[in-house]
């Protein structure tokens, strides 16, 4: 068996996960051993996204007040049109209506609904560390999770994001699978939530700590560490002991 270690959509229908890691120019983790991964702390596909499971909400502030809002979901109706659609979640429902617009005029028939919760987790794609702590930014409608592994990623990420739409305006803020589409106050808000220095220094204790696991992992020979060259195919890469531009992990 080789598993190859990229967040997948298969919720969403997606299940050709390896035809996408090779049609991506991103560094990708090649199981060697079959289930080595599921016991050593590292996910890989299947992994439950951050609707579900133990997600706490790290500034205390009670789960039952944020249920009284929900957030909205637009996905493709047909899960295998020719061009593909990422799934768009929105903070409110007059944005979700522009979303959909928006997205009909360019891929055809889109469904609406609204979803029992409003929280959405950031997605940067590629593969992430098990038992990692969330970070959770409270905004007016929607609260948005972030792995704090993929801290530092999702910052220079969400910078310099214009409003878009046009009865109703927002911010969409893209991931690999989904994009998070927000009110230009809640845009405002969010860049001022992450500018807390303890979120720097939480995020860098994180990735140290996955990048100590991934090296084991491959100083055991479970792993190898690959990276796809211009002509398509992938190339092991050496583990290395100095940080590594992170943006190449995603």
């Amino acid at each position: 068996m080789v598993a190859v270690g990229v967040n997948t959509r298969s919720r969403h229908g997606i299940d050709d996960v390896i035809n996408n890691v090779v049609h991506s120019h991103c560094m990708v983790y090649i199981s060697l051993v079959e289930g080595i991964t599921r016991g050593r702390g590292v996910a890989w596909s299947n992994t439950p996204d951050c609707h579900s499971g133990d997600r706490r909400f790290k500034s205390g502030r009670p789960r039952q007040l944020l249920r009284r809002k929900k957030m909205f979901k637009i996905a493709q109706l047909d899960d295998y049109a020719p061009e593909h659609c990422k799934v768009h979640f929105a903070s409110t429902k007059e944005i979700a209506e522009e979303v959909k617009r928006d997205l009909e005029s360019r891929f055809g028939e889109m469904v609406l609904t609204e979803e029992e919760e409003n929280e959405c987790c950031w997605d940067p794609g590629g593969m992430m560390m098990t038992d990692d702590e969330v970070f959770s930014f409270l905004l007016d409608n929607i609260t948005i999770n972030c792995k704090a592994q993929h801290f530092d990623y999702f910052v220079g990420s969400t910078q310099g994001y214009e409003s878009r739409g046009n009865e109703t305006k927002y911010i969409k803020l893209h991931g690999h699978w989904t994009c998070i589409c927000i009110t230009p106050t809640e845009y405002e808000r969010l860049q001022m939530l992450y500018q807390d220095a303890d979120f720097a220094k939480r995020a860098k204790k994180s990735w140290e700590e996955r990048e100590r696991r991934l090296n084991k992992l491959a100083e055991a020979g479970s792993i190898k560490r690959v990276v796809k060259g211009s002509d398509g195919k992938l190339y092991e890469k050496k583990p290395v002991v100095n940080p590594i531009d992170k943006k190449l992990l995603n």
